[in-house]
């Protein structure tokens, strides 16, 4: 009977329950370090080793994790047993080789027993597996000629011949060297192109969600291209369907940043057209200067001098047109006569019995008087700042006139137009900014530079006290009308719509730019579409309210015949808008009215106002045609007179409000069993028009060859709806 093994190792359990308990592999290995160091010691390696591999896989596993660990040469009697077991391909290879290698170092370089072992580590595996594990058993017997034999063979019938240069690598060679020279990947034995691999990531993102191959595909991106690696990424990972809000986000940025849109069908980065830039005109104390064009004041003690240059030849230089004397030079023009009078009167004797002190009294006081005048009036009168602008319009700006303007004339008014907003006399310099504009809007290069002029024209004209609004709906209409660019509209719209804070007119505003739209014919949809590539615009005439659009677009439909005048006599809210005492007491509180129609005459009614949430009469807003609206006498114990009950609303009156309430009972059913349904109809109605107005802001994805509406720092619109004629 043998003997057992734990007479033989004392201290067995405890090894076998150290190797239990290791968690890592540092501290299994010192675990089985430890126990062939005490078989070692014990001299029990021999029966350990064989005991082990007489039990199931597990134990087996042990066997070679002692036997990789015993010094060498092993034990004769263990060759054989341990031989069987290395054949077994179903055991880790890492421990077949370290243990390959103990038993090559124990048997003579000749033995027919490495062979063996060799063919072993190699059999059922691919080429390139059996490679490595040679190599790997090759860093642990460097000096064994037959390793290096064997390995030798086996990389000469392994080598790949690279597909772009043809080169023929060793697995391991030939991955690196597909990548440092062509920029390509393995994947399942398949060379294959990095983006194509990085796609099927970014697809396998968008179906499974896992981030992992989201996190790869922009590692792998980076490394091929740093700079614009993680955008073609984001832009495959968009391409391929998926709604990633962080990647759209970025593509955004980068757009607005690069002044470009961004491609609805493969998101590449389309540059728009780069925008003329206005010069920049630094405006200070008496200087005006920008592009290689200045006006200068220049104090010379007694006179201001004045100085325009252009770029190739001065305009002027000389004393400055209506302020040539400085305050120190007019304070000497009026003081050196006075004081000399006083000087010749002093020294002359008594004249017509009137003593010399008198006239040099007055003098000297009128001298007083004439210092105190300018010393205070002089430059209030007159700001340095104001002068050079004036001057600007008056001497330069009509020298660039005179010939055919150039782009470097027009950036420069344009950039004058810019800075001197708030700035100087706006009715000195009114005919040549008319001049101006005018010239500018008939040339096709000089047109892109007419914004600032036109606001600078209403600016001032507002300044005045004058109303603004009407001018600014002018130049958004003539954008409409084609005769202007959109951007044009874009920019004034921009630059004076004032504060949004300001309701009244900012509902003002919108209906006024909404009247110059309908005369051009545009539907509610144009105009929606049009909000789109025109931000600025749209903003101004709420081009997101499709509904309030078509509402507005309906009632244009019904002015010329007042469909409505069957219910009353009523003004739109079109005519309404172009006062603005009536629009402030209106529209401030209502800004969805459409129809106004006055008391009558009466003192004790309040007008009425068909709005688009309903007809309000007073506080009394009526959101349905069928709301009770009744007429009753009031008694004399309640003070006699009538009463109109509109639902819970009760209104008192003298005088009977039969009428009122049959008014209000009639525009109720004039708003929503016609108006409104109708309006409905015409929401997706769309004008030829608005198609050529569109073409202006049409872009080409130089990647797809598709054609969109380009939105700056935005995703462009994929297609327009075709022009449909009729409601529906």
């Amino acid at each position: 009977m043998p003997t057992p093994l734990r007479a033989t190792l004392p201290g067995l359990g405890d090894h076998l329950r150290e190797i239990g308990a290791a968690r890592d592999k540092e501290a299994r290995a010192a675990a089985f370090e430890a126990l062939a160091r005490r078989a070692e010691e014990a001299g029990a390696s021999v029966p350990l080793v064989l005991r082990l591999i007489s039990g199931d896989t597990n134990s087996m596993r042990f066997a070679l994790e002692v036997a990789a660990r015993l010094a060498a040469p092993l034990p004769g009697e263990l060759l054989p047993p341990i031989l069987d077991l290395l054949e077994r391909p179903r055991l880790p290879s890492r421990l077949r080789i370290a243990v390959t290698a103990q038993v090559i170092r124990s048997v003579p370089a000749g033995s027919p027993v490495v062979p063996r072992l060799l063919d072993a580590l190699g059999r059922k595996v691919s080429p390139s597996r059996a490679v490595n594990r040679l190599r790997r058993l090759a860093a642990l017997l460097p000096d064994s000629v037959p390793v290096a034999w064997a390995l030798a063979e086996l990389d000469s019938g392994s080598a790949n011949p690279c597909p772009r240069c043809g080169a023929r690598l060793g697995p391991d060679d030939f991955v690196g060297h597909l990548w440092e020279r062509h920029r390509l990947l393995t994947e399942n034995g398949r060379v294959r192109e990095p983006w194509d691999l990085i796609g099927q990531w970014l697809n396998a993102y968008a179906r499974t969600g896992r981030p992992e191959f989201l996190d790869r595909s922009c590692d792998l991106a980076q490394a091929l291209d740093p700079a614009e690696g993680l955008t073609r990424a984001h832009r495959l990972l968009l391409k391929g369907g998926s709604d990633d809000e962080d990647a759209r986000a970025l593509l955004r940025a980068e757009a607005a940043e690069r002044f470009a849109t961004l491609c609805p069908h493969c998101f590449a980065l389309v540059p728009l057209p780069s925008r003329p830039l206005a010069t920049t005109v630094l405006v200070g104390t008496g200087r005006v200067d920008g592009g290689g064009y200045r006006v200068e004041l220049i104090d010379k003690y007694l006179f201001s001098h004045l100085v325009v240059d252009t770029p190739e030849v001065r305009v002027y230089s000389g004393p400055e047109p209506g302020h040539a004397l400085t305050r120190r030079g007019a304070s000497l023009f009026f003081l050196v006569p006075l004081i000399l009078l006083a000087a010749l009167f002093s020294v002359m004797p008594a004249v017509l019995g009137i003593a010399p002190a008198v006239p040099v009294g007055g003098l000297l006081l009128a001298a007083a008087l004439a210092y105190v005048g300018v010393r205070f009036t002089w430059d209030d009168t007159a700001d340095p700042v104001d002068r050079a602008i004036d001057h600007a319009w008056t001497l330069l700006v009509p020298r660039m006139l005179q010939y055919q303007v150039r782009t470097a004339d027009a950036a420069f008014i344009a950039g004058l137009a810019d800075a001197c907003r708030g700035r100087g006399d706006g009715e000195l310099r009114e005919g040549a900014l008319r001049t101006a504009a005018a010239t500018l809007a008939d040339d096709p290069a000089g047109v892109f530079y007419l914004a600032p002029l036109n606001a600078l024209r209403i600016d001032d004209v507002a300044r005045r006290g004058g109303d603004d609004l009407p001018l600014v709906a002018d130049q958004v209409g003539e954008c409409f009308d084609a005769k202007l660019p959109l951007d044009h509209g874009e920019r004034v719209v921009k630059e004076l719509r004032g504060d949004p804070a300001r309701r009244t007119r900012r509902a003002r505003l919108r209906v006024l730019i909404l009247a110059r739209a309908f005369v051009a014919n545009l539907e509610a949809e144009d105009l929606r579409i049009i909000g789109r590539v025109c931000p600025a615009l749209g903003a101004a005439y709420a081009s997101e309210d499709r509904d309030g659009l078509s509402r507005l677009r309906l009632l244009w439909l019904y002015r010329p015949r007042r469909l409505w005048q069957r219910v009353g006599s009523a003004t739109t809210v079109f005519d309404l808008a172009r006062y603005p005492t009536l629009s402030e007491n209106y529209l401030k509180e209502r800004p969805d009215l459409l129809l106004f129609q006055p008391s009558g005459g009466s003192d004790e009614a309040a007008p009425i106002l068909v709005c688009e949430e309903g007809v309000v009469y007073r506080d009394k807003v009526i959101t349905d045609p069928d709301t009770p609206i009744r007429v009753r006498a009031r008694t004399l114990v309640k003070g006699g007179g009538y009463e109109l009950a509109i639902g819970d609303r009760v209104f008192k009156f003298r005088e009977d409000p039969t009428l009122l309430g049959r008014r209000l009972k009639g525009w109720a059913e004039f708003l929503f069993d016609e108006f409104l349904p109708r309006a409905r109809m015409l929401t997706r109605r769309r004008s030829q028009h608005a198609d050529r107005l569109l073409l202006q802001k049409a872009a080409t994805c130089p990647d797809c060859g598709q054609k969109f509406l380009g939105l700056a720092g935005e995703i462009g619109l994929a297609a327009v709806p075709p022009a449909t004629e009729g409601v529906g």
